[in-house]
């Protein structure tokens, strides 16, 4: 592994080596990661008790106490469009209960995770309304709406269509309210036009989901592409209660 360190980026180059069809190939994978000084605050902070208290299906009140144990922090970042501001600005970060949270995923809901990260990367990185940041945050609202019993393989495609719903409604609504801080609208900076040209594209999304899951897998020299026999039950179920998503999310994991 390479890097380099700029400032308070980081990149690192990962080389994979992986025998396919009797060759060895190697994939080179480019991340960068942003590097932030923080402090931690002394005691979980007012502007977040109401989540300590919310009615919830997940995570579990072990959980919930866990978090609100360790913390969060405080970051000197400025809100977004207002770097330009002279007066230092300070930020709560809970990206430690954030990690908490998501190693509670069972990994039905990791997989929701990664094939809409998948959607978001091919389909709804530009213009710059959402971020993956904001993927998470989404599957965080969806999770404590559902017991974790439910989280099962024959469910997930309802989940996945579920999740793309709640991101539409929160861009309709032009407010994707961080999970912590529901009153923080992270999407309160976004110019309108460009909020709405992502959501009609999510909408065309959740309205036709095997033209753009196909559009995800493509056919390779590596991977199995899926049959037609496969595929169709997206579109007669949109509950997806089928071994569609098995197989298919299981190509995603290797692809991501």
């Amino acid at each position: 592994m390479n890097s380099f360190q700029n400032e308070n980026l980081q990149r690192s180059l990962l080389y994979v080596t992986a025998l396919t069809g009797g060759n060895y190939t190697t994939a080179e994978f480019d991340q960068t990661i942003d590097v932030a000084l923080v402090l931690s605050c002394i005691a979980w902070p007012s502007e977040a008790q109401e989540w300590i208290s919310r009615a919830r299906q997940w995570p579990s009140s072990d959980i919930v106490q866990r978090i609100v144990r360790e913390g969060c922090h405080v970051v000197p970042k400025a809100y977004p469009g207002e770097e330009d501001d002279d007066e230092l600005q300070w930020r709560l970060s809970f990206s430690l209960a954030e990690r908490t949270l998501a190693n509670t995923f069972m990994p039905w809901q990791r997989t929701t995770y990664l094939v809409l990260k998948k959607l978001w990367r091919r389909y709804l990185k530009e213009p710059k309304v959402i971020s993956s940041y904001h993927l998470k945050t989404t599957m965080f609202w969806v999770s404590e709406k559902i017991t974790p019993n439910q989280w099962q393989e024959n469910n997930i495609g309802r989940f996945y269509l579920a999740a793309l719903s709640t991101l539409i409604e929160f861009l309709t609504n032009r407010k994707l309210p961080n999970f912590f801080l529901p009153d923080n609208n992270m999407i309160g900076h976004v110019p309108n036009e460009d909020v709405q040209t992502i959501l009609e594209k999510l909408v065309d999304i959740r309205k036709k989901p095997r033209s753009y899951l196909d559009g995800l897998v493509s056919p390779t020299n590596t991977f199995t592409v899926f049959s037609e026999e496969a595929v169709e039950p997206c579109v007669d179920n949109e509950y997806g209660q089928h071994a569609m998503y098995r197989q298919l999310f299981n190509e995603f994991f290797f692809k991501l």
